[in-house]
């Protein structure tokens, strides 16, 4: 069911245009309108905010204030703090994200992957080699 929350999310972000954040509010109707979904029979009266908190709580993914345009502030998930979650949890979504303004590269966000292990290999042991530290007698 997670799963298919994050599915549902990333589509929804998708055809919001991949925006830097969606409120809580336009999150939860838009999940709402989908028909198929099972999020209108979660709980007594349907998904809502604090349902949603908590399905994302296991990803850390929360909601935080976010400025809107025009001055409008209101609580919102940012679309970057998904980034993980999608990836690790539905590796077939293909993220074409745009250019990320925290440094990230534009590769990186494409993939909805984290950056490989530097390839290499390093000495493994304790320090000071296999015999450790010499003692004075």
């Amino acid at each position: 069911m997670k799963t298919r929350l994050l599915r549902d999310i990333h589509r929804i972000f998708a055809q919001a245009d991949h925006p830097e954040a969606l409120s809580t509010q336009d999150l939860v109707a838009a999940l709402l309108q989908d028909a198929e979904a099972p999020w209108a029979e979660h709980g007594t009266k349907g998904l809502n905010a604090y349902h949603l908190s908590n399905l994302l709580r296991d990803f850390n993914i929360s909601p935080a204030n976010y400025r809107f345009d025009k001055g409008r502030q209101a609580k919102a998930y940012m679309r970057n703090r998904f980034l993980d979650a999608w990836a690790r949890n539905c590796p077939d979504l293909v993220e074409a994200a745009p250019e990320s303004e925290h440094g990230a590269s534009p590769a990186r966000l494409a993939q909805g992957r984290l950056p490989a292990a530097p390839a290499g290999t390093l000495p493994v042991g304790p320090p000071g080699g296999l015999a450790g530290p010499k003692r004075a007698l």
